[in-house]
């Protein structure tokens, strides 16, 4: 992921080297006291409306395998209740959780985006 910060410093070479580049928010629901994250404007809109906080733009990744980003940045979520959400680039932590932990099973998704 690239920060804001350096994103902000550096925007015109990154555009230029890639395009593809798309800004990486947080949203926060303080019932649950967990936090989400997202490419997608709509889906962030979509949060906010039904309770969750736009915290901030935490930074930029590429939504497809671009720019040299191989590392897929993916999400499980506590399946019983709104709670924990863990994101991994991990392709064997994703797995093990997303099939061996009853608390995770079956709720892998992504990637959100592809990182460095």
């Amino acid at each position: 992921m690239i920060t804001v910060g350096r994103f902000n410093q550096h925007m015109g070479e990154i555009k230029r080297r890639c395009p593809h580049m798309v800004p990486l928010y947080a949203a926060l629901n303080a019932r649950g006291n967990t936090q989400r994250l997202t490419t997608s404007q709509g889906e962030l809109n979509r949060l906010m409306g039904s309770g969750w906080y736009a915290i901030q733009q935490v930074g930029y990744c590429v939504n497809s395998r671009n720019c040299g980003a191989k590392k897929a940045l993916r999400q499980l979520s506590v399946t019983a209740k709104l709670a924990d959400i863990v994101y991994t680039t991990d392709d064997n932590e994703f797995n093990f959780l997303n099939y061996n932990r009853a608390e995770y099973r079956g709720s892998g998704s992504g990637p959100i985006c592809y990182l460095w």
